[in-house]
């Protein structure tokens, strides 16, 4: 289970951060008809507001990285594992000043035997965000 959630993540960030054309088609492939978006604001089932959170991760700077760390895989009930992971975000901008994003993530991801991965819940939390800049992050 820890190894397909670790390469589920890191591939699912992977196409995230390509920004190709049919990388919002490959993201969305691996969730649930049911899946469930929890950001502060609540929680939503609208593949529009989910589409619009994706953009969001994917922001219009020119190049962005993201950093999966501390990933911790446990059972939640059969079939279904809980993934949690802090993630980093890092973009360039036109004039190359580095955006840093933190957030910490909690996935549930159902792995059946036979079965690709699939999401069946993200809750995402910011921990610092966007416009922090590099070595001069201000915290208020």
């Amino acid at each position: 289970a820890e190894r397909a959630g670790t390469a589920l993540i890191r591939n699912w960030f992977g196409q995230l951060a390509s920004g190709t054309s049919d990388a919002r088609a490959a993201l969305l492939r691996p969730m649930e008809p049911s899946f469930e978006l929890v950001l502060q604001g609540g929680t939503t089932r609208n593949p529009g507001e989910i589409a619009a959170w994706l953009d969001e991760l994917r922001s219009p700077l020119a190049r962005v990285e993201f950093t999966v760390e501390a990933l911790r895989v446990t059972p939640a009930e059969a079939g279904l594992y809980e993934l949690r992971f802090e993630v980093d975000r890092r973009g360039d901008d036109a004039q190359g000043v580095s955006h840093v994003a933190r957030s910490e993530h909690t996935w549930f991801v159902r792995m059946l035997p036979g079965s690709p991965p699939a999401i069946a819940r993200i809750e995402a939390r910011p921990t610092l965000s966007f416009p922090g800049t590099g070595p001069r992050i201000i915290c208020n």
